[in-house]
């Protein structure tokens, strides 16, 4: 069995009750990236907060390539650390955006609890996302195809921002954090020195 399938396995198997540690984080370590408070992140707006998350979306396909094709390779006993800290980081760092944009959304029209309650359906839809792998070729690249499916998801509500109708961006956004998810927690069991638990508490 590949690497990153191996690792998609042990990210299932931990379940939904493990979601609400990695997008902890998550959060931590797309800091590393971002470098601004939540205070500033907010200040940007939904639109300024998605324009920011795409624009680390190339490259995060380019460190996500390299992962799938040394792994598809196989002539190496280790994937290259250096590109699976960076999935991690970018993909951290979209996901801390996108869901700053969230809560920016809701912003008046709802409250820090609204957005964590949206983020159950989120949770649920990562933690399906990494039980259906199993119906998914062995070759196939999946945190490629789930960054793909991300940035998609964050350009449609990118272009929903100007739309009288706010639901749309809320179920872009709840679709980009759960693939984000998905890419960051397999990439986390790739990237063995720094667990969930021990970042989430940072």
């Amino acid at each position: 069995m590949r690497e990153v399938n191996r690792a998609a396995t042990r990210a299932a198997a931990a379940g939904i009750k493990e979601m609400p540690a990695a997008h902890s984080a998550a959060l931590a370590a797309g800091n590393d990236d971002v470098g601004l408070t939540r205070t500033s992140e907010l200040q940007l707006g939904p639109l300024g907060l998605l324009v920011l998350a795409l624009l680390r979306m190339p490259d995060l396909f380019l460190y996500c390539h390299v992962i799938e094709a040394s792994d598809l390779d196989g002539s190496s006993e280790r994937l290259p650390p250096v590109a699976v800290a960076r999935v991690r980081i970018l993909s951290g760092a979209a996901l801390r955006l996108a869901y700053r944009a969230l809560e920016s959304h809701v912003g008046d029209g709802g409250s820090r609890f609204e957005t964590t309650f949206r983020l159950t359906d989120a949770y649920t839809q990562a933690a399906g996302l990494l039980d259906d792998r199993t119906a998914m070729p062995e070759e196939s690249p999946l945190l490629l195809e789930h960054a793909h499916h991300a940035l998609w998801a964050l350009a449609d509500a990118a272009a929903a921002t100007g739309e009288p109708n706010p639901t749309v961006i809320t179920q872009r956004l709840l679709d980009a954090l759960a693939r984000l998810l998905v890419v960051f927690t397999v990439a986390s069991q790739l990237h063995v020195d720094e667990p969930l638990q021990r970042l989430a508490e940072a």
